[in-house]
């Protein structure tokens, strides 16, 4: 929980003034709370994306609040060709990073479920003195500088991985995707495999698993969101 996340950032020796606000869902509402006068004013919001590939690795990109996160070009350097990479189910959240919905944070990553989970990290937050995430908890505000950012993924037993994200190399065969060998050395996760293996099965008394769709339907299925996805913003 937060007590024993800033607990760590402490034994860390990490600096991290942290501020109880109201409940925030997206960074636009966070950037509404009025943090200005308080430890952590001045600090720049990040947002986090939860996301999965169709190999089941999950990641989260962790960015200032006005990065363009493309996911179209960071699925190629990632070499995952045209399989994109989107938005995780709710339920992997929870599992994996045990935070619900508008509380995702690089801090999850300490926790072991969370071992598998690769963390990419926007390189112009390197150019702060502050970034201020949330401590498991959407109703506070935790600052650090990136060097104590750094400092508590390497107590984790994690080497930070700073991504400039406005870049999109061209992939050729002299030149292959710059991010494969970073996504590549964490494994596919176990719970994104059972999950997608609930989903295929087919329900209890199905009549043949699926017979019988009108035209299109199975498309119109396929479009939606899986588990809504969460939303970024210290998401």
């Amino acid at each position: 929980g937060k007590a024993e996340l800033l607990a760590a950032l402490a034994a860390a020796g990490v600096e991290a003034p942290t501020v109880d606000h109201g409940p925030v869902m997206t960074v636009a509402a966070w950037a509404e709370v009025d943090l200005e006068g308080t430890p952590v004013g001045g600090a720049a919001l990040c947002k986090n994306l939860f996301l999965k590939d169709k190999n089941h690795r999950l990641y989260v990109v962790t960015a200032l609040g006005d990065t363009a996160v493309d996911l179209k070009k960071l699925s190629a350097r990632l070499g995952l060709g045209k399989k994109l990479l989107r938005m995780a189910p709710e339920e992997l959240l929870e599992e994996t990073m045990r935070v619900p919905k508008g509380c995702v944070t690089p801090f999850a990553l300490a926790h072991p479920s969370a071992k598998d989970v690769c963390l990419l990290l926007d390189a112009r937050m390197q150019d702060h003195n502050a970034l201020v995430f949330h401590p498991l908890v959407n109703t506070a505000s935790t600052a650090v500088s990136p060097a104590g950012l750094e400092a508590f993924l390497r107590a984790c037993g994690r080497e930070p991985a700073w991504v400039d994200l406005s870049l999109a190399p061209a992939v050729t065969k002299d030149s292959p995707p710059d991010l494969k060998a970073l996504a590549e050395a964490f494994c596919p996760s176990e719970a994104a495999k059972g999950l997608q293996a609930d989903e295929a099965a087919p329900a209890a008394g199905g009549g043949g698993g699926g017979k019988g769709k009108r035209k299109g339907e199975g498309k119109k299925e396929a479009a939606k969101p899986s588990g809504g996805g969460p939303a970024v913003a210290g998401e």
